[in-house]
């Protein structure tokens, strides 16, 4: 999910930028983005694609080997089921086999058990309920996972989809992962890790919420002695790697030790969450290689799969940002966003649903822009906008686009390069609320 300290980078940058940015747009005449806006015949993943359809998102996607899915908001109905669809067209139409989510990796793997063989779950609803995050933790999601398994049974083996977490914020499943796996392979080393003043102790006693909750009360010499502990148990992986393969297999010791690396990373973000951008990319890359896999589907918040380099303000750039430094065009960054209704976030530690509302975009909007098109749904190729184009510089000028974290705030809107920083804009005009499984009100 999107961090509060983003959100308010974007609110200053917003305020700064107001009246500069306003004088401009009351210049413009028309819309800019009418001529490059292609409608799509549905935002529903049961309905067919045409034709027609077929073919724009193929010429769309050509030649993207990691694609980055985002949202407007975490809890936008349409913009769930839009995503479905396309990615039900990448997995049909263009041979992705792997779909990464933005929650933990231990938590998704056992949906994805599940997708594959029903191992671990006895049904869909119990496997997305282990995902511990109200964003993915919905009917929405458990529509895509109930596709993806019966998909998968009229697959062989090696045409079979994935699906994994790439997120870094959650201890409660890797702490688990990996002290189940050093009690069968070296249960001295683990019965110390599990019975001394460290990390690991520590996180088993507390879950991940009461640990972010209490981490600012600790002392900085706690702190740096959690981290060293949770860096320690990298090195011992390390150090006894082949002993562990050997007692095991390659896959799985892997696994394990990619679990000992999130809780090293997760310890970090209780202080700041500087390196989540820079982490969940570094996960995205191993997690191709782990299932062997050359492309990819991401589904993550706008704030994440943009191409910005931020550091002047959050000392990290955004996931995006490192995947096209490492993939360059191969990787395509979508922002999905949505005009009208209502979505799902979190007011005073409650998830609320039905009563949050998108504010309305105004003139200096980018949702005002395509509402105005009078289109229910539709796309527009930023790569295809040549600096010969009419509307090019209305495109290379900072604007104003609806951009929400996990949490309801009074400002919705933030500034972005669209030419620079997304590949594409898929949008819905009118939306409802995502509907969050019954138990995750208070989920984080």
């Amino acid at each position: 999910m999107m961090t509060n300290k983003l959100i308010l980078f974007f609110t200053i940058l917003s305020a700064l930028l107001f009246c500069a940015h306003a004088s401009l747009s009351a210049q413009q005449h028309g819309n800019p983005l009418l001529p490059h806006i292609v409608p799509l015949e549905s935002c529903l993943p049961k309905d067919t694609i045409s034709t027609k359809e077929h073919e724009v998102l193929s010429a769309l996607f050509n030649g993207a080997r990691v694609i980055g899915l985002g949202e407007a908001t975490h809890g936008t109905h349409e913009i769930f089921t839009m995503k479905h669809r396309l990615i039900k067209f990448l997995v049909q139409s263009k041979g992705f086999k792997l779909i990464g989510l933005e929650a933990g990796m231990p938590e998704v793997e056992v949906v994805n058990r599940y997708i594959l063989s029903d191992e671990g779950s006895s049904s869909a609803l119990l496997a997305v309920y282990q995902l511990g995050m109200w964003s993915v933790g919905n009917y929405e999601m458990l529509d895509l996972v109930q596709w993806l398994y019966h998909f998968n049974q009229q697959q062989t083996e090696k045409n079979k989809v994935r699906i994994c977490g790439f997120d870094v914020q959650m201890t409660d499943s890797a702490v688990r992962t990996v002290t189940r796996f050093l009690r069968r392979v070296n249960p001295q080393y683990a019965a110390t890790l599990l019975n001394t003043e460290n990390c690991y102790q520590w996180l088993t006693a507390n879950s991940t919420m009461t640990a972010q909750n209490i981490w600012t009360y600790q002392a900085d010499s706690v702190k740096q002695h959690y981290i060293s502990n949770a860096d320690s148990v990298l090195y011992h992986f390390e150090r006894y790697r082949k002993q562990y393969e050997k007692a095991t297999s390659s896959k799985e010791c892997a696994w394990a030790q990619r679990n000992a690396w999130l809780v090293s990373r997760a310890v970090r973000l209780f202080s700041s969450t500087k390196t989540r951008d820079s982490s969940m990319a570094e996960n995205v890359s191993w997690l191709m290689k782990y299932f062997k896999q050359d492309k990819i589907i991401l589904s993550a918040h706008n704030g994440h799969v943009w191409c910005e380099n931020h550091t002047a303000s959050n000392s990290d750039a955004t996931m995006g940002w490192y995947l096209r430094e490492k993939y360059a065009q191969e990787y395509f960054a979508v922002a999905l966003t949505a005009n009208t209704g209502t979505y799902s976030a979190v007011h005073e530690g409650v998830l609320r649903r039905n009563n949050t509302i998108l504010l309305p975009s105004t003139t200096n909007h980018l949702e005002n822009y395509l509402h105005r098109a009078a289109i229910p749904q539709g796309f527009i190729n930023l790569r295809a906008i040549q600096p010969t184009d009419a509307s090019f510089p209305w495109f290379s000028r900072l604007q104003a686009m609806r951009f929400i974290g996990s949490v309801v705030l009074p400002t919705q809107f933030g500034y972005t390069y669209l030419l620079k920083n997304f590949d594409a804009i898929v949008f819905i005009d009118s939306t409802i609320a995502s509907n969050p499984l019954p138990d995750f009100s208070r989920m984080r």
